[in-house]
């Protein structure tokens, strides 16, 4: 989504994407299949139950048909019986036996189709009459023919069979009215089918026009919002001072933001569609032609710093440089971002000559100290000896004013000489380091204890020391902190108060550093889970006012007089150089006839040795 084309972006793809799997595809489907069949199965049933209808119908209307028949037929029977009986005939005789084949016909037929209603039509007892009387009117017993017909049985018969056939009507009229119930309720039955199957599928439909509203509001949020997503992206990317592009696999520029175009005097719409060699000397454009295959083929980011000519200004720029991977995970292009570094790296420059120098000037500053503090002391010491031989040859001799000038003369040189072998001292913390191992800080202790024996025992002192790590530093320079510290407390005490010093220490990591005191400055240093040792060095000697607690770390400071206090004033510059050679720090806190209290704070292990 840069500059022109923004809409066809990767993002917009993902987006809509994402929508078309939410769609409830699978839902609308299943609801149209169902429906489809729930259709069929309709069709299909009104089908069935239309023609089951019509064959009941014709059955039914077919027995009716032949029933009938068959009492027209028996009727036809006794009209021709009596027709030749009373008026005689042999054409009348030909048709009763027409009739009485057809009515055979008949049975036949119902006998094949219906046996149910075959099984209840009863014989004919009358044709066995009809056909006495028949021959007997042939044989012209006329008489006799017509007593037979009129007789008590012919009558008797005659009406047995009446009611036997209106029984039968009656009786198939039920059973047709049955029929038409069971055909009514099945019809019924698959009616109340399809209406569950409609009420089953309605709730179905339902659901998925519910899915549907909520697949068309959240997609017409997820338009909204990426509508202004890209908005949002496009008015970040005119606000990025970075330079972006992106392009295809052919190298073509898809897009630029406002800041790349303006380098080249266009406006994105006019860097689209065209390659490096339309804007840069052909050299440089085939670098990053050469560049761009390199992402593209190995489909890994990578970080460059080149050589930018745009609008005949030369530049330095860092360029980030990564593939485009759609969701296939084809390359179907890069994007790009670099940035002007042309003045960081002009400040980089500068800052290197300026440390080189100042490490130029440090040494050449320690070398001075050095080797003037050298030179210094061969003069002081004969101007020591040849005061000590003045004094020891012409001491008597000498008058008053003379002797106190001696005497001054050879106290200026004792002052001079503590103060050379001071700067020797300060200076050999860098001259003469030495590499750091392992040291147990209880044993140094022990050690500068031995060595401070005497002044303890001449100002009744009493030391405490606990129990203290082991830590990686210049155990020399550890052994004169210490020494520095303890002098410094034995010497600053209180007239007729014997001094009583602690010596400490715990170990914490960095991310506790606080709670103890460590300055923010020194604890953004470390990791948090760095350990770091603090020691500690407390007395109840004279102490300092607070607002002196970084003036006392000062090379050649001093709260009190010579007269008072003797030294040079350089002990606590040294613990400090030594601290801040471990990647440490010292801090002081007193009060004023109350003791003072010395912190060191030092890491536990080294990753590299820091140097003065």
């Amino acid at each position: 989504m840069l500059g022109v084309g923004s809409k066809n972006g990767a993002g917009g793809t993902a987006a809509r994407t994402l929508m078309a799997r939410e769609f409830p595809h699978r839902l609308l489907l299943a609801a149209a299949g169902c429906s489809v069949a729930l259709l069929l199965a309709a069709l299909w049933s009104l089908n069935r139950e239309t023609r089951l209808s019509r064959e009941l119908g014709e059955q039914l209307h077919r027995q009716s048909e032949v029933v009938a028949e068959l009492d027209h037929l028996n009727s036809q029977l006794s009209m021709v019986a009596w027709h030749v009986v009373w008026k005689g005939g042999t054409a009348a005789v030909e048709s009763y036996n027409r009739w009485e084949n057809h009515a055979a016909e008949c049975l036949a037929e119902v006998a094949r189709s219906w046996p149910w209603l075959h099984r209840q039509i009863p014989p004919r007892r009358l044709t066995l009459l009809e056909k006495q009387a028949l021959e007997l009117a042939r044989q012209n017993n006329v008489d006799a023919a017509q007593r037979l017909l009129t007789g008590e049985d012919y009558q008797s018969h005659l009406e047995a069979y009446h009611r036997v056939w209106r029984h039968l009507r009656q009786s198939l009229a039920d059973e047709h009215q049955r029929l038409w119930q069971r055909r009514l309720e099945q019809t019924n039955q698959t009616c109340l089918m399809l209406a569950a199957g409609m009420a089953v599928l309605t709730v179905f439909w339902a659901l998925v026009f519910r899915d549907l509203r909520q697949f068309v509001s959240l997609a017409a949020k997820r338009e909204a919002a990426l509508r202004e997503s890209e908005e949002l992206n496009r008015t970040l990317l005119a606000s990025l001072p970075q330079r972006v592009f992106y392009k295809d696999r052919q190298l073509i520029f898809r897009g630029v933001n406002a800041a790349f175009a303006a380098d080249l005097g266009k406006t994105p719409e006019e860097v689209v569609g065209r390659n490096d060699f339309d804007f840069f000397p052909r050299d440089l454009a085939e670098k990053y032609r050469a560049d761009d295959m390199r992402v593209l083929r190995e489909r890994k980011p990578v970080t460059l710093e080149e050589r930018n000519l745009a609008q005949g200004r030369e530049r330095i720029v860092e360029v980030v440089k990564a593939p485009v991977i759609d969701a296939e995970g084809e390359v179907i292009g890069l994007v790009g971002l670099f940035t002007d570094i042309t003045a960081r790296k002009q400040a980089e420059a500068r800052l290197q000559e300026y440390t080189r120098r100042l490490a130029q000037n440090n040494r050449e500053l320690q070398e001075f100290a050095y080797v003037a503090s050298h030179d210094l002391q061969e003069p002081l010491r004969k101007v020591r000896a040849f005061g000590d031989r003045l004094q020891a040859k012409c001491g008597d001799a000498l008058t008053p004013e003379c002797r106190d000038y001696l005497a001054r003369m050879q106290n200026a040189a004792e002052r001079m000489q503590l103060l050379i072998e001071a700067l020797l001292a300060y200076s050999r913390i860098t001259t003469k380091a030495k590499p750091f191992e392992k040291v147990s800080l209880s044993e140094i202790a022990r050690e500068v204890l031995g060595d401070l024996e005497i002044r303890i025992e001449q100002t009744n002192a009493r030391i405490t020391v606990g129990e203290l790590p082991e830590i990686k530093a210049d155990a020399m320079q550890m052994r004169q902190l210490l020494q520095n510290l303890l002098g410094n407390a034995l010497k600053f005490h209180r007239p007729g108060v014997p001094p009583e010093i602690q010596v400490s220490a715990v170990v914490f990591p960095a991310a506790e550093g606080a709670a103890h005191g460590v300055s923010a400055s020194l604890l953004a240093e470390y990791p948090p889970e760095t350990l770091l040792c603090q020691l500690q060095v407390q007395d109840n000697g004279i102490g300092f006012d607070d607002k002196y607690a970084e003036r006392i770390f000062g090379v050649f400071q001093r709260l009190h007089g010579r007269g008072d206090y003797e030294g040079a004033g350089v002990g606590l510059a040294i613990c400090r150089k030594i601290a801040e050679r471990h990647g440490g720090e010292i801090t002081a806190r007193g009060q004023p006839g109350q003791g003072a209290i010395f912190r060191v704070t030092l890491p536990v292990e080294h990753a590299v040795v820091i140097e003065g």
